[in-house]
């Protein structure tokens, strides 16, 4: 029997550059920006420090720090809290 995988494009390594996100749930980054339900964001890239644990979400509006260990409920659930939004 195998397990299912979680869908990588609901993750913060599936986001696609020049893909569309919305903030579906309020939260704070690692230093403490404030990411509000509503807000549009155009990813770029997503860069990886593995001393640190630490992963930068460069949007065109403004970068997101996420740390392995301060934000690990919103990596684990990262779908619930950035949506992508299908072009029309």
């Amino acid at each position: 029997m195998s397990i299912p995988q979680p869908d990588p494009e609901a993750t913060l390594y599936g986001l696609t550059p020049g893909g569309l996100y919305r903030i579906v749930l309020p939260f704070m980054d690692h230093y403490n920006n404030v990411f509000a339900p509503g807000e549009i964001l155009r990813f770029v890239r997503r860069h990886f420090l593995p001393y640190e644990g630490g992963h930068t979400l460069v949007f065109e509006e403004r970068a997101m720090y996420l740390q392995e260990t301060q934000q690990r409920h919103i990596i684990d659930q990262f779908s619930a809290y950035v949506a992508r939004i299908d072009p029309a």
